[in-house]
């Protein structure tokens, strides 16, 4: 009786998802409590993330007798089929007062790495890791769970119910 060989890709899972994912869950070891990531869930679901755009958007515009302000929030977050990411945090103020005014604006650019994982309550989370400053302020060991309660085909909602607007097929350079 011949045997057919088990080729590489079925022996060893990692071979079959992006380097960025495996630097996430070397980094993660078995620190993991009960996240999955080898589900067909899981897979399904990394399969959505890769080549997406994230956006979220706030605004506030205040007015009165003395003047006004605005201030303006974006994030963009690109997911690659390979395992990185990209995050665009833009910000704008701007304050009008009786002859005088003031405006700023500016962008910051967070590279990182992603993978996925099932969690028991049958919500998703998606795992990121950056060493950038910004990341390491809020999250000293540069891990961010986002955790995602609910998605559908142009929308990502968060357990907070904050919203994303979610564009697929944005491909990565």
């Amino acid at each position: 009786m011949l045997v057919a060989p088990v080729s590489e890709k079925e022996h060893n899972p990692l071979t079959s998802i992006g380097e960025g994912h495996k630097i996430v869950r070397d980094l993660l070891g078995s620190d993991i409590g009960e996240m999955q990531f080898d589900t067909e869930v899981a897979n399904t679901f990394r399969h959505y993330v890769a080549n997406t755009l994230l956006t979220s958007t706030t605004g506030n515009y205040n007015t009165g007798v003395t003047g006004s302000d605005s201030r303006n929030t974006n994030s963009q977050t690109q997911y690659c089929a390979n395992g990185t990411y990209t995050e665009a945090l833009s910000g704008h103020v701007s304050v009008q007062v009786e002859g005088a005014g003031a405006v700023s604006s500016g962008t910051t650019y967070i590279k990182g790495y992603w993978e996925v994982a099932t969690l028991p309550n049958g919500m998703m989370m998606i795992v990121m890791y950056s060493t950038h400053p910004y990341v390491l302020e809020d999250w000293p060991n540069g891990v961010i769970p986002f955790v995602v309660a609910n998605y559908g085909e142009d929308f990502m909602a968060l357990p907070s119910g904050d919203l994303y607007r979610r564009t697929s097929n944005q491909y990565c350079n």
